[in-house]
């Protein structure tokens, strides 16, 4: 491709790259089959540290890495398709643990959010393919929230509200996720229909280090509270974290300080200990 004359030096470190690639790749097409992947839940808690939803937080139980996270392994679905498959068993998963939670008194009034990959959710057959599954769970509509990150949104805006407003007319509630720290403007939320701001943890984090960034999330939470949005803050770690969004009228709170991803029956243990049975 580059022409004659010239020459060219092999690098076996890129072909232990393309070695590794192969492998996690056939790895990950077994994945599926072999039940590899699980649902972990992090709690949603209000100003009284009453839990009052979850996310659902996906987790690949890799038989000889280990525990993976979606960084490790959700670019690599995207290229090669493999999203659809598994973004549709999240959906299934996270729809079935919604109606087996509507049965229990300590868990039946939660919300359930889910991360939906751009690849999945610009799908044509997307809005089609959560009609069948919510029919076939039978799970409430109006306790699933959808998470959209920024990029998938300025990426294809108008599609994007469209399917929103598709998924919405069903009851179904959407939240942006990771406010404030990328490019988020106030005439994307002006013509998206959300339901919920998500502000990013890293702003979180620092908002009791640094003046600005207490500033930027103390705006944050007056602009969503003016739209008329919920406002749920990430990546709360601390109490002087949780103090400090409390006294700005955060809404709702999220992080290793209400606690840190749980599998379903360690989640349920979880809820009847903070909420009570």
């Amino acid at each position: 491709k580059a022409g004659g004359n010239t020459f060219r030096f092999f690098d076996p470190d890129m072909q232990a790259a393309v070695d590794r690639r192969i492998i996690q790749e056939a790895d990950l097409c077994q994945s599926l089959e072999h039940n590899q992947f699980k649902l972990f839940y992090q709690g949603l808690a209000n100003v009284d540290h009453r839990i009052i939803g979850a996310e659902a937080l996906l987790r690949w139980e890799h038989p000889e890495d280990g525990l993976k996270f979606p960084k490790d392994f959700i670019p690599l679905t995207e290229e090669t398709g493999l999203i659809l498959p598994l973004g549709h068993w999240v959906l299934d998963k996270a729809c079935s643990q919604l109606k087996e939670w509507s049965m229990r008194p300590f868990s039946r009034n939660l919300t359930l959010s889910i991360n939906v990959s751009g690849c999945h959710f610009h799908h044509p057959r997307f809005v089609s393919e959560v009609k069948s599954v919510l029919a076939r769970t039978g799970a409430d509509p109006a306790r699933l929230m959808i998470h959209l990150n920024e990029s998938l949104v300025i990426k294809c805006r108008q599609k994007t509200i469209s399917i929103m407003q598709d998924l919405k007319a069903l009851g179904i509630r959407f939240a942006l996720d990771g406010f404030g720290a990328g490019t988020s403007s106030l005439a994307m939320l002006r013509d998206l229909p959300v339901d919920q701001l998500n502000i990013d943890g890293a702003l979180v984090r620092n908002a009791v280090l640094h003046k600005s960034d207490a500033t930027i999330v103390s705006s944050l939470i007056s602009m969503g509270s003016a739209l008329g949005l919920t406002v749920n803050a990430q990546g709360v770690e601390s109490e002087a974290q949780m103090t400090f969004l409390a006294t700005q009228r955060c809404d709702n709170f999220q992080g290793y300080l209400i606690n840190h991803p749980l599998g379903p029956d360690e989640f349920e243990k979880f809820l009847v200990f903070q909420n009570g049975p």
